[in-house]
């Protein structure tokens, strides 16, 4: 035994001597030539790319979730599921400094997501660097340019940037991602209970604000527990690492029921009072739980459509073919040494002749003990596209559900940059023996690379003129009388003007309603704070115990001095509704109105519908319609643009409707002026928005308009765009009406609407889908019968 003990000591003495020279490198490595390169990594990747976004800062809200999670963290409120009480909490201290300062709400807390994303490409650098030098401390400048090339390959991704420089929770998710993944990294190179303890708190809080960061907690902790000898037998620090992620875990979560039961207001998700209602908010039971989506997911494809995806989108939309190269790199560099590594640790193994030497040792020494740290990452990217991409369920094929799944690939980037640094460190290594006399210039030049993607994706990034939500979200508040009712059943309509009452205190007076958020069985709870309001019934709903249909609702509530408007459609069919209730155009949304036996005038809806839309114009001229070039499909700000077209071409067929019903029940009515706007305003949707010019109704509802124009008597009729749009409504348009309008010159009104009449319904006759509209039929035969009189003559 006494041989045994003094064998170990030798082993001991001999490991401590290595374990010194190797720390002695490292340090010289950290301090090459008087530098902390450490310091150097972390701060030059947080500094660049704060300072990349933040001369692209959105001054105010976006879309998504983003209006609605200002909204609730300024009145600590209850977000979505799963609620997000850290951020909420966060962003209730920043717009309190907002306030102080006297600054916007929603762009302080854009200038929070640039800081969070800025320390989560210096953590990502940092866990990088450390890795890079333990491996070669020979090259400690190599290291630092690659591990700074890492974290801002990340902060230059664009699905990253635009998270980065807007008010969301994954700025701060990507935050702990690369927390995380650092906090682990120092535990590979420092197995200390210390290391451990702080991994846990992080741990917990990162559940605290994004839910899937536990496809990560998990590969972690089971690394650190299995691997590491420091737990041997110590159920003490188990626990102990145990209760700190509990404990910061639960206590951030019992923030939503105090907060809810101090801070009670209307817009707040979820009755969080109860256990069971704080469980079912936290596992996003509304939802369901594990899934994105609640909607019809019948069509969603399958796991490997997804990954192929996410690949296919790492490479060519978010990198390169070169980083994507330096990324399998990485990953085969990684598993060679995984291998090498097993197959030495078996001779060693092998080599051991007493078993009372391994016991002892395994008691005494503070070691890892397993897979490498590089091993983990990988198994962690893995773990984290398998579950995600097996538990999502979101249907990619419609663009706007693509862009919500794709920022959940921000974790797996994070992760994947980190071979990316592994592959670019093999990369430059092999370039500097190639061409030692430049190995400056080899070293430096993937950081000017760097820069420069940096700048191209500034260009497409740039969101400083973003006024796009909150100023649709004003065109709708403004729009409304006082004391009004808002019925919503879009998220964009929804967060928007959420984010402007709660936050800017912006038309208080107006009760926003969400139309969703009432069917939930929670909502009961919630009636008591719309005393304005009368539910008769729990919940909006249909067939349901204790349920009332919209229809129900309006029954009550619709008064005289209470105007009811809506936006969206009616979660569920209403046959009471389409009989008792009608739906008029009001700017972007529609006011309910009970049906009246009486026709209502064509001219008096058109001076008051065109007195709204003014005002609807004048709250774009801050930041005009988004970019149809910089906002493709996959964002939420497109989702303005289709707005603003249906409805603009709703308030068209609204009145060329009402016009022509009063001109058949009327024939002497003055409908004249009502006429030539419709089907002006029907033209300038066509022209500007795709989608609306390939509808065959549209062409259908102009030739009617040119049509009831040529029968039309009278003779006081302006053409004039400036009396027919309201004022600076084409400074909004791309095109204008210059190719289809009548100039005034040659050819009389009645000939220019006759030969507009003629285009309009040769090209309903003609499109595929036209067949399918109930009056194909008769319109062919007018038009027919038109075209055979006029070669007769």
């Amino acid at each position: 035994m006494a041989k045994v003990k003094k064998n170990s000591q030798k082993l001991k003495a001999k490991q401590a001597a290595s374990k010194q020279k190797s720390q002695q490198v490292k340090d010289e490595g950290q301090a090459f030539r008087g530098f902390n390169l450490n310091t150097i990594t972390f701060w030059v990747s947080i500094w660049v790319s704060f300072c990349f976004y933040l001369s692209t800062l959105s001054p105010s809200i976006a879309g998504g979730d983003s209006g609605e999670l200002l909204a609730e963290g300024c009145q600590l409120g209850t977000s979505h599921p799963p609620g997000y009480p850290l951020y909420q909490i966060v962003v209730y201290l920043v717009s309190k400094l907002a306030f102080l300062t006297n600054e916007n709400v929603a762009m302080m807390v854009n200038v929070s997501s640039c800081v969070f994303g800025s320390l989560s490409s210096g953590y990502l650098s940092l866990s990088t660097f450390d890795i890079l030098l333990s491996r070669d401390p020979q090259q400690p400048l190599q290291t630092t340019i690659t591990a700074i090339c890492t974290g801002l390959l990340h902060s230059f991704t664009k699905i990253a940037w635009q998270y980065h420089i807007t008010a969301e929770v994954f700025a701060l998710h990507n935050l702990f991602v690369s927390l995380i993944l650092f906090r682990t990294s120092r535990f590979a190179l420092e197995p200390t209970a210390r290391n451990a303890l702080i991994g846990a708190v992080v741990s917990g809080l990162a559940l605290t604000n994004q839910h899937t960061s536990i496809l990560l907690v998990i590969p972690c902790v089971s690394w650190v527990l299995f691997t590491s000898r420091c737990f041997d037998g110590n159920m003490k620090l188990v626990g102990a690492c145990a209760a700190m992620l509990l404990t910061s875990f639960t206590i951030l979560y019992l923030t939503l029921p105090l907060f809810s039961m101090l801070f009670p207001h209307v817009g707040s998700w979820g009755d969080v009072t109860s256990i069971k209602g704080l469980i079912r908010h936290v596992m996003r039971a509304d939802y369901g739980t594990f899934q994105l989506y609640s909607g019809d997911d019948d069509h969603a494809c399958g796991f490997w459509y997804r990954t192929i995806l996410w690949l296919k989108d790492f490479t060519f939309s978010q990198t390169n073919p070169f980083v994507v190269g330096c990324f399998f790199l990485g990953i085969y560099n990684t598993i060679s040494n995984h291998i090498m590594k097993h197959y030495k640790g078996k001779q060693f193994q092998s080599d051991r002749k007493s078993k009372e030497i391994k016991k002892y040792q395994s008691k005494c020494y503070f070691k890892l003990d397993g897979p490498s740290f590089e091993m983990l990452v990988l198994a962690s990217l893995l773990f984290y596209l398998v579950v995600f991409h097996g538990l999502s369920n979101l249907p990619l094929d419609n663009d706007l559900f693509f862009g919500i799944h794709q920022r959940f690939w921000i974790h797996a980037n994070i992760l994947s940059f980190f071979f990316v640094g592994i592959g670019l460190s093999k990369v430059l290594k092999y370039l500097s023996t190639l061409w030692p006399q430049k190995s400056s210039l080899v070293i430096f030049l993937p950081l000017v690379f760097i820069i420069a993607v940096g700048l191209f994706t500034r260009s497409s990034q740039n969101q400083r003129d973003n006024y796009h939500f909150s100023q649709y979200a004003k065109s709708i508040l403004s729009s409304l009388p006082l004391d009004s009712v808002l019925l919503t059943n879009y998220d964009q309509q929804w967060t928007s003007v959420r984010y402007l009452q709660e936050c800017e205190g912006y038309r208080t007076d107006v009760t926003s309603l969400h139309l969703g958020m009432m069917s939930y069985s929670w909502f009961e709870a919630k009636r008591l704070l719309y005393p304005s309001l009368l539910f008769p019934g729990k919940r909006y709903g249909q067939g349901q115990e204790h349920t009332f249909q919209l229809s129900d609702f309006l029954k009550v509530n619709l008064r005289d001095k209470q105007r009811i408007f809506i936006g969206g459609k009616p979660s569920f069919p209403d046959k009471h509704f389409d009989f008792f209730f009608e739906e008029i155009p009001h700017g972007i949304v529609d006011e309910v109105i009970l049906k009246e036996s009486g026709n209502r005038s064509a001219e008096e809806y058109r001076l008051r519908s065109k007195s709204i839309w003014t005002q609807v114009v004048q709250e774009y001229q801050r930041s005009a319609l988004p970019d149809k070039k910089q906002y493709d499909q996959v964002t939420w700000e497109s989702t303005i643009v289709r707005e603003f077209f249906d409805h603009f071409s709703s308030r068209a067929t609204t009145l060329l409707d009402l016009a022509v019903r009063e001109g058949n029940t009327s024939p002497n009515a003055s409908i004249g002026q009502a006429l030539i706007e419709s089907i002006a305003w029907l033209e300038l949707a066509r022209l500007n928005d795709n989608l609306i010019a390939s509808l065959p109704h549209t062409w259908k509802n102009l030739g009617l308009g040119y049509l009831w124009v040529v029968k039309n008597r009278e003779d006081t009729l302006s053409l004039d765009i400036d009396d027919i749009f309201p004022k600076d409504v084409l400074s909004l348009m791309e095109t204008g009406l210059d190719d289809v309008w009548w100039s005034g010159e040659g050819e009389d009104v009645k000939s220019w609407a006759s030969s507009r009449w003629a285009i309009s319904w040769e090209k309903f006759l003609s499109m595929k889908d036209s067949k399918s509209d109930p009056s194909f039929e008769q319109v062919k035969s007018m038009y027919e019968s038109v075209l055979g009189m006029v070669k007769r003559q």
